[in-house]
């Protein structure tokens, strides 16, 4: 919903111990970790970014309809200390 998205954050609290490395792929020209896992009664996929260690693409399928969610990188750690306080 759009008051309430559903964040990269959320998907990282919801993978259990128990979910599988399937691969790796790129996504959106980013090397990507697949893992996968089931969640009450869905099947979910998720591509957590190499490095940055988040999610940048969820799949979730619930007896064949498919949800994606795809979640763009764009700029993280660009603030100097001098943006941010006073000279």
């Amino acid at each position: 919903d759009e008051f309430n998205p559903i964040t990269p954050h959320y998907w990282l609290n919801k993978v259990p111990k128990f979910a599988e490395i399937k691969g790796s792929e790129t996504i959106n020209k980013r090397q990507a970790t697949l893992i996968a896992f089931g969640m009450e009664g869905k099947n979910i996929r998720i591509w957590i970014d190499n490095f940055y260690k988040i999610p940048v693409k969820v799949e979730i399928d619930d007896n064949g309809k498919i949800t994606t969610y795809v979640y763009e990188i764009s700029t993280i750690d660009t603030l100097k200390d001098s943006d941010v306080t006073k000279a």
